[in-house]
């Protein structure tokens, strides 16, 4: 008897630790059926890190991937990764209770280092950008938010 109620723990543990979910999106990324969507997103359980990896996919493969610890407010913790359409890989970075946290790194469609930026806590430490032909060139923002003369930053959908 006891042997049957481990066996079933032991099935049960290793069901859940391969469960993985499949979210359809459409260009506004908001859930909607398969036949209608645009994206779709795989959300796989990592029983060793304790997060979930979600990898988001076009028609024409993967976009990103990344690690979540929460799957409703999708806080990342961990990796990042974007791809291009030829998928080579567009930016690698690590996130820490959802802030940049760590090195960022992209990358030219050739695969050719664009930018090296160092973060602590969503705040850039340092950072250097390359050209195409891998020399220094003029440092730029990887990401320079709209400004709107409330002063706020503002969401809003095309």
């Amino acid at each position: 008897m006891l042997k049957n109620r481990l066996l079933l723990l032991f099935i049960l543990v290793c069901s859940l630790a391969s469960a993985q979910d499949t979210v359809w999106l459409d260009y506004d990324y908001r859930r909607v059926p398969s036949d209608k969507s645009a994206y779709y997103q795989i959300r796989k359980w990592q029983p060793d890190s304790a997060r979930f990896e979600l990898k988001m996919y076009n028609k024409k493969g993967v976009t990103t991937v990344y690690q979540v610890i929460d799957t409703i407010q999708e806080i990342r913790d961990g990796y990042y990764l974007s791809f291009y359409d030829n998928h080579q890989l567009n930016y690698y970075m690590t996130y820490k209770q959802n802030k940049k946290h760590g090195k960022l790194y992209g990358y030219y469609k050739s695969g050719i280092t664009r930018r090296i930026d160092l973060y602590q806590h969503d705040t850039l430490v340092s950072g250097k950008c390359f050209g195409v032909r891998r020399q220094d060139t003029t440092y730029f923002d990887y990401l320079i938010y709209p400004k709107f003369k409330t002063g706020k930053i503002e969401e809003f959908s095309a």
